[in-house]
C-alpha cells in the first residue's frame, strides 16, 4: 500500500501473495520459539514459530495469522528476512521497520505492532 489505504505498493502486493513462512512448521522441524499477540475477536491475531539451526541462527520462521492483508505482508516478509539470522536480531523489525520496508501506510501501524508483539515474544521464548 501506498499513500491511500486502499493501494497497494509493489512490495506490498508481492509479500502478501507470497505467504513466505505461512502455516505449520513441517515434520521434524525442530521449533524452539514460540510468540502469539492479538486475539481473533480484535480483529488480529498473530503467532510466530522460530526454528534454530545448529549455529544458532535462524532456520526457519513460520507464521499463522488472523488480520488484514498488511498483517499477512508483513509476516511473510518478516520470514523471508529471517533465515540464518540471529534470534535477538529479529528485534529490529518493529512495526515502523515493516511499514517502511513495505510502503504501507501510517493507517496500517497498529495491526503492525500485533506483528511486532508476537515477534518479540517469539524471540523471547527462544532465550528461556
Amino acid at each position: 500500500m501506498n499513500g491511500a489505504d486502499n493501494e497497494w505498493s509493489e512490495q506490498g502486493l508481492h509479500y502478501f501473495a507470497a505467504g513466505h513462512g505461512a502455516g505449520v512448521p513441517g515434520a521434524g522441524t525442530a521449533m524452539v520459539g514460540r510468540g502469539r499477540a492479538g486475539a481473533v475477536s480484535w480483529g488480529t491475531e498473530v503467532e510466530i514459530d522460530i526454528g534454530l539451526a545448529d549455529d544458532g541462527t535462524v532456520a526457519e520462521l513460520r507464521w499463522r495469522c488472523h488480520g488484514c492483508p498488511a498483517v499477512q505482508a508483513a509476516c511473510s516478509w518478516i520470514a523471508e528476512q529471517a533465515p540464518g539470522m540471529q534470534p535477538r536480531a529479529l528485534l529490529e523489525y518493529s512495526a515502523v521497520c515493516v511499514a517502511d520496508a513495505l510502503a504501507l501506510p501510517p493507517a496500517r501501524l497498529g495491526v503492525l505492532l500485533v506483528v511486532e508483539d508476537a515477534l518479540r515474544a517469539a524471540v523471547a521464548s527462544v532465550a528461556e
